[in-house]
């Protein structure tokens, strides 16, 4: 077997391979080189309906390795038809694999970083949980404001120091979703590292904000008719007002409403009715 001359690893002298290559250590060869990539061969196909070798093979023939990174993105949409997220994964890895940039840096010699997660909730609710400030403010410590974006597709955020957030959301049923992130435009890997352990807890943090969201509404704190259908912005100013159980209520001012609740309780002669009705867990 003889690696093609474009993209072998052997490569000699004016890009030329300097021989034949045994087909089982070419397979070696291969898979440590797709391994820079980021994603598998099998994920990769999976979702684009080809593996890195074919992506490699079509986009050299287009001349893709001379081509800028927004270039080749276009070509793959275009050319491709795949969908947002799975094209900047096939630039990506095809940059990778070609030498063109190294694992967390930007071929503009920035770096950046990425993250995702599952959640059990519909794919529109957790769009709103980035797109919408008032949901947003309860569980991203940061200052972004919203570039642009597509419910319940993709959003683009920029981040204050002038980094750029890219986020892709997609459904995995009715009641479940994921979410990717690339965090770019970070001047150095120190950097880098620190924003990836910052958005791991952002992205927990947001998780707790979602089941808390949705406990409200099954625990009835609503008061108002709600039901676990209640948009995630409604849920939100829910939690504006919600006095957490786990403090003890005296250790802070309560709102107008649950004081009333609480006068209106005083006076209950069950006190096992009181402590079921205002003393909640969350």
């Amino acid at each position: 077997m003889r690696l093609h001359p474009s993209w072998s690893p052997l490569r000699g002298k004016g890009g030329q391979t300097p021989g034949c290559v045994s087909s089982v250590h070419a397979r070696k060869i291969l898979s440590a080189l797709f391994a820079l990539a980021g994603m598998s061969d099998d994920k990769i196909k999976e979702k684009t309906g080809c593996t890195w070798e074919k992506w490699v093979r079509s986009l050299d023939h287009y001349g893709a390795a001379t081509m800028s990174h927004g270039e080749i993105a276009e070509l793959v949409k275009t050319k491709y038809k795949t969908p947002s997220w799975w094209t900047q994964t096939v630039t990506v890895g095809y940059e990778r694999i070609k030498g063109l940039r190294t694992r967390g840096r930007q071929r503009n010699g920035t770096f950046g970083i990425t993250r995702s997660r599952t959640y059990t909730v519909p794919v529109g609710e957790l769009f709103d949980a980035w797109a919408n400030e008032s949901i947003r403010k309860h569980w991203l410590d940061g200052t972004v404001k919203v570039r642009t974006a597509t419910a319940p597709k993709s959003i683009r955020l920029d981040w204050g120091d002038g980094g750029i957030i890219a986020v892709g959301f997609v459904a995995k049923g009715a009641s479940k979703s994921s979410v990717a992130l690339e965090h770019a435009k970070l001047p150095d890997r120190e950097t880098a590292d620190r924003f990836k352990a910052y958005w791991s807890e952002q992205l927990d943090t947001l998780g707790r904000t979602l089941r808390l969201c949705i406990a409200i509404v099954a625990e009835g704190v609503a008061r108002d008719g709600s039901s676990l259908a209640t948009p995630l912005r409604r849920r939100a100013r829910i939690l504006d007002t919600r006095v957490p159980s786990s403090r003890p209520c005296g250790t802070r001012r309560a709102s107008t409403r649950h004081r009333e609740r609480r006068d209106r309780f005083e006076t209950s002669c069950d006190p096992c009715q009181r402590s079921r009705t205002f003393f909640r867990s969350p």
